[in-house]
């Protein structure tokens, strides 16, 4: 599951979610997750890119909770 679905699916902003899996992986409680980069467009033909975390199922269920 990514960070991203996280957030949507938690109703909680993303950054706030990935802080939270850095925390968790600091602590040694999940495992290091995948990162990747995504794109984002404003429409204007500016793109900027950040970062997306993918967890596991075992440390997607903790990070929810």
């Amino acid at each position: 599951m990514s960070s991203r679905e996280m957030a949507d699916l938690t109703e909680i902003r993303h950054d706030n979610v990935k802080r939270s899996i850095e925390t968790l992986r600091d602590k040694g409680i999940i495992q290091s997750p995948q990162i990747e980069d995504y794109a984002i467009s404003n429409g204007l033909g500016i793109t900027t890119y950040a970062k997306e975390y993918f967890v596991c199922k075992r440390d997607s269920y903790i990070i929810v909770a």
